[in-house]
């Protein structure tokens, strides 16, 4: 049987993952694993419900629809999360649906706003005044194995110790946009 297999799922990006860190047996188990992947990144993308929480689950969210997901190398969040980078799936207000607590928000930048829970800090969303969309913390979901990243944002602020992670995804030294 033939496979056909979408570039725009970044499958090669997986499927060369896999293969380099290894832990799937055989060439079927890897197929199958792509396949598992690729239907899940599917029903997510189609309106499948998919929670996620904070640490001490005290804030919990629900989105209905999963967008792009990006990878952000910025200063703001290098140091809103502790992290090299923080990676984002965007989801849009009319899918997105707070189920309980309530987060705090801050501005990070003139129209950057960030969500944390009150209780234990965990970084949850990232929204822009007036935008329609919302960023997910990849962390943050129950499941979030059938995330694939679509491209690197403020890659000029990529800190040294990321030299060549996801090397194959396109760059962008300030946003998207450019």
């Amino acid at each position: 049987m033939k496979r056909v297999i979408s570039g725009s799922d970044n499958a090669l990006a997986v499927v060369r993952g896999l293969l380099t860190v290894g832990g799937l047996g055989t060439w079927d188990d890897l197929l199958s694993f792509m396949d598992r992947a690729l239907s899940s990144r599917e029903d997510l993308m189609n309106g499948a419900a998919q929670r996620g929480q904070c640490l001490c689950g005290a804030v919990t969210y629900e989105a209905t629809s999963l967008g792009t997901a990006t990878h952000c190398h910025c200063k703001m969040c290098q140091r809103a999360s502790g992290s090299p980078f923080m990676t984002w799936v965007d989801t849009t207000e009319e899918h997105f649906r707070l189920l309980s607590g309530s987060p705090v928000e801050r501005k990070s930048s003139e129209d950057g706003i960030r969500s944390f829970c009150p209780g234990c800090g965990s970084q949850l969303f990232m929204r822009y005044e007036g935008e329609p969309t919302i960023g997910i913390s990849v962390g943050t979901l129950d499941d979030a194995t059938s995330i694939v990243a679509d491209h690197n944002i403020w890659t000029k602020s990529r800190l040294p110790l990321m030299k060549g992670f996801d090397c194959d995804l396109e760059d962008f030294p300030r946003s998207s946009e450019e």
